[in-house]
């Protein structure tokens, strides 16, 4: 997959045709970009949870749910804005295209609100993918002066000036979205993370009472007795039932939208009165 690093007017002029042509392009990478990077992710925390089912480690399989509930809320909450400047799209190229295939030039209204949608898309997905608050840059600079590089260590390294997304506006958004009750499942995932009460029990192999004062405890970091399997799928399963229903749909829209977008791209290298590409083939609606 092709990248572009700087996504300006003054840097892609010459490669394409035109800015309908570029930033059509400047679409199709970042969303399939965008795309391949979340497929990846959830590749990884996946294999993860295999490992750690497998070795009865409920901890780590803990820590992949709730990675992969916080990167699935993240993308479906960038992935309905892009559908939602997508069918601005569609409708402006429904409102032009009679006009288009008559050779008639666009209104300069219609130029600016087409650009806008794309600009839009490209701003959103940028913030998905580069929104930080950690001061990445004095990170950067601070151990590259440790390898006693002077030339290296001059390099400036451009931060992105988006902000992170807070997960909690991501979860919000999903329950809203799918009228589930989203923050709840986060609230006890993130209690079998963190070293609160639920945390302790995955690591409690059993125990035996002796009276209402006495007992004996076993513990263990990896336990695959079925007591314990039993226990993680009590807490683990409609969370994470609900939550991957979400993210089959996701990227089942994700996969048609850059579909659409490289068609678009393959046919922005005809002149614009050849007629537009509409994005929205096979696209599936993003509940």
């Amino acid at each position: 997959m092709y990248e572009i690093y700087q996504i300006s007017a003054e840097r892609l002029q010459g490669y394409f045709p035109d800015a309908f042509s570029s930033l059509t392009h400047c679409c199709e990478y970042l969303v399939g970009f965008w795309l391949y990077r979340h497929a990846y992710k959830m590749n990884a925390y996946d294999d993860g949870l295999k490992y750690s089912l497998s070795a009865g480690n409920w901890l780590i399989a803990f820590t992949c749910l709730r990675n992969m509930f916080e990167e699935i809320a993240h993308y479906n909450f960038y992935l309905s804005r892009i559908e939602r400047n997508v069918k601005k799209i569609d409708q402006l190229e429904k409102n032009e295209t009679k006009r288009v295939r008559q050779g008639k030039r666009p209104s300069d209204k219609w130029i600016k609100d087409y650009i806008s949608c794309d600009l839009e898309i490209i701003r959103n997905i940028e913030k998905a993918l580069q929104g930080s608050d950690f001061d990445w840059a004095s990170w950067i600079k601070q151990n590259l002066q440790g390898l006693h590089d002077e030339g290296l260590a001059s390099q400036a390294f451009k931060q992105s000036e988006s902000r992170k997304t807070h997960v909690n506006d991501c979860i919000s958004h999903m329950e809203k979205g799918h009228n589930k009750p989203f923050s709840a499942y986060y609230d006890i995932l993130s209690e079998m993370v963190h070293p609160n009460f639920g945390s302790n029990t995955l690591v409690i192999k059993t125990r035996e009472k002796f009276n209402q004062t006495f007992g004996r405890v076993w513990m263990a970091g990896a336990i695959q007795e079925q007591e314990a399997a039993c226990w993680f799928f009590e807490v683990a399963s409609e969370p994470m039932a609900e939550t991957l229903a979400v993210s089959t749909r996701n990227l089942s829209v994700a996969k048609n939208l850059y579909s659409a977008f490289q068609r678009r791209a393959e046919a922005s290298s005809s002149a614009l009165g050849h007629g537009l590409v509409k994005p929205n083939a096979d696209r599936q609606k993003l509940n």
